[in-house]
C-alpha cells in the first residue's frame, strides 16, 4: 500500500515550479532586447568605422554615418531596418520580454499567496 507524501515532500514538490520560474525571471533580466543590441551595434560600428576611416581609407566614414542614421531613425520613428535583422537572429523587443516577465512574476506571486485553508489551520 503506497504511503501519503509527507508535508515536507508536498512543500518541496510545490516549490519546484516556483524555482524554475524564478530562474527564468533571472534569465529574462539578463536577456538583451533589440534596442540594447541596436545601441551596442551602432556604437561598435561607429567606433570601427571611425578607426578604419582614420587608418585605412576615408570611405569607411560611411559606417558611423549609417549607424547614427539608424539610431536617429529609431528615435524618430521607433523602427529602423536593422531591427528586422535583430528579430531574425532571435532577439525580442523589450515589450515582449516584459510581457513574459510580468506573466511569470504574477505566477510566482500567486504560488506564494497563502491559502485560506492553510492560514486557518485546515488542509
Amino acid at each position: 500500500m503506497p504511503h501519503a507524501p509527507t508535508a515536507r515532500a508536498r512543500i518541496k514538490a510545490a516549490d519546484q515550479p516556483v524555482v524554475g520560474m524564478a530562474a527564468r525571471l533571472r534569465q529574462l533580466d539578463r536577456e538583451w532586447d533589440q534596442e540594447q543590441a541596436l545601441q551596442f551595434g551602432a556604437a561598435a560600428l561607429g567606433f570601427v568605422g571611425a578607426v578604419l576611416s582614420l587608418t585605412v581609407s576615408s570611405a569607411f566614414i560611411f559606417l558611423p554615418v549609417f549607424a547614427f542614421a539608424a539610431l536617429a531613425q529609431y528615435l524618430a520613428q521607433g523602427w529602423c531596418p536593422p531591427l528586422v535583422l535583430l528579430g531574425r537572429v532571435g532577439l525580442r523587443s523589450g515589450s515582449e520580454i516584459d510581457r513574459e516577465r510580468y506573466a511569470l512574476a504574477a505566477s510566482v506571486g500567486e504560488a506564494h499567496e497563502p491559502r485560506l485553508g492553510a492560514a486557518a489551520g485546515g488542509d
